[in-house]
């Protein structure tokens, strides 16, 4: 209705009408292409890839920091299936704490 002071003739508002309409559906199909930009669609944010990119950042940093075997250490942990890095924190923790709850250091251990 705004339109209809601005054009007067059908014709030139017919084509405003349709390029109006052309620009909202290509909004429209925009942005079902962005919806979920975390999937595995081939146009999708790569997750995984910025993942190992940040690893091997942190990789670095701990072979700078902590020496060749640290790093070394750290990639072949991450690189275990989830079930097994468990199984391996726990064997740890199991340890650490002595059998009255105490820590090696001495230190009181978590609340049952």
């Amino acid at each position: 209705f705004a339109l209809n002071a601005t054009v007067q003739k059908v014709l030139p508002l017919c084509f405003v009408v349709f390029f109006l309409t052309y620009g909202f559906c290509g909004l429209e199909l925009i942005s079902m292409e962005l919806d979920d930009p975390f999937g595995d669609d081939p146009n999708d944010f790569d997750v995984m890839g910025l993942a190992k990119v940040v690893f091997d950042d942190i990789a670095i940093t701990i072979g700078d920091v902590d020496g060749e075997e640290a790093a070394n250490a750290l990639k072949k942990r991450v690189r275990l299936p989830l079930k097994q890095q468990i199984k391996l924190e726990v064997e740890q923790r199991a340890e650490y704490w002595d059998a009255d709850g105490r820590g090696s250091r001495g230190a009181a251990g978590p609340v049952p």
